[in-house]
Formats: C-alpha cells, sequence, structure tokens
C-alpha cells in the first residue's frame, strides 16, 4: 500500500513538472517597441491627450505628444515631447517598467471671450512613470513637474501633473 502511494505521488509529479515545463515553453515573450496611449482621467478636466512612443535604443525612447483643451471657456492646442530613460531593467528592452526624463510643450490658446485671444504657453519639466504591458495593453501612471518658461498673466497653471496613460503597444 505504501509503495503504491508513492509511486502514485512521483506519477503526479512528474505530470505536474511536464504540464509546467511545456507551458512555460510555449509562451511566447514579446518585445515592445512603440506604444500609443491617452489618459482617459483628463477627460474630466476637458483635456483630450495623445502619446506616441518609440524605443529609440536599449534603454531609452522618445514620447511625442497631442493635446486639445476644451474647460471652462478655454480652448488649445498643444504639442509636448519627452525623451525617456528606462532603468532598473534586466532583460526587458524600453518602454517598459520604470523610466523619466525631460519634457518640453507649447500650448496655443484661446479664451471665450477674446481676453486671452491667441496666447502662447511654453513649459519644460520632467516626467516619470512605470509602465506595465499585459497582451498588448497598457497601464501608465504618470507624474511630472512644469516650469513655465512663457506664459500669460492670469493663466493659472499648476506647477505638476498626476495622469494614468492605458493604451496599446506593439
Amino acid at each position: 500500500m505504501k509503495i503504491k502511494s508513492l509511486l502514485m505521488v512521483a506519477l503526479l509529479s512528474m505530470l505536474f513538472i511536464a504540464a509546467t515545463e511545456n507551458s512555460y515553453s510555449q509562451r511566447i515573450i514579446k518585445n515592445y517597441n512603440e506604444a500609443i496611449t491617452a489618459n482617459p482621467l483628463a477627460f474630466a478636466f476637458g483635456i483630450f491627450n495623445v502619446n506616441y512612443e518609440m524605443q529609440v535604443s536599449r534603454d531609452n525612447s522618445v514620447v511625442l505628444g497631442a493635446q486639445y483643451l476644451g474647460y471652462q471657456g478655454w480652448t488649445g492646442f498643444g504639442l509636448s515631447g519627452t525623451y525617456k530613460w528606462y532603468i532598473f531593467q534586466e532583460d526587458e528592452k524600453a518602454i517598459k517598467g520604470f523610466g523619466f526624463g525631460p519634457q518640453a510643450s507649447v500650448l496655443f490658446l484661446g479664451y471665450e471671450n477674446d481676453s486671452y485671444s491667441n496666447r502662447m504657453a511654453l513649459s519644460i519639466g520632467g516626467e516619470a512613470s512605470y509602465k506595465w504591458i499585459l497582451d498588448d495593453f497598457v497601464l501608465e501612471p504618470v507624474f511630472g513637474i512644469n516650469y513655465n518658461v512663457l506664459s500669460e498673466k492670469g493663466l493659472d497653471w499648476r506647477p505638476f501633473y498626476l495622469g494614468v496613460n492605458v493604451g496599446y503597444a506593439w
């Protein structure tokens, strides 16, 4: 009886190991080089943004962004650029994990009563994020700090921002 139990345990263990080993060998590991994302939380403030990220080296990427603003009488269009370093990676390629880098953005603004027509704001700063990619789906919490280099009197901009980008990677 004892030998039968031991044989059964050994057989089940071998089957489990074989099944586990086979499932790992079947798994495909993707290397992501590009992503497109948007921040759905910004919709609450009348902002629509889209970001395109492209890997330029093993540890770096470039992010190009476009924003549309339509909030409390303000309308505007903006462009931004970020150069990111991805660190704390072992075998991963860039655009996954923790990334940070400098950012610059320009925003062209107008106000409904023309008191701020054809205005421009220019800011420089930095951004830090952590990007997860799960089956081509991107989830990326973002924190940024900006300094307004060129801004109009009466425009009250926050020096920091938070967001969560979601999107698709390939």
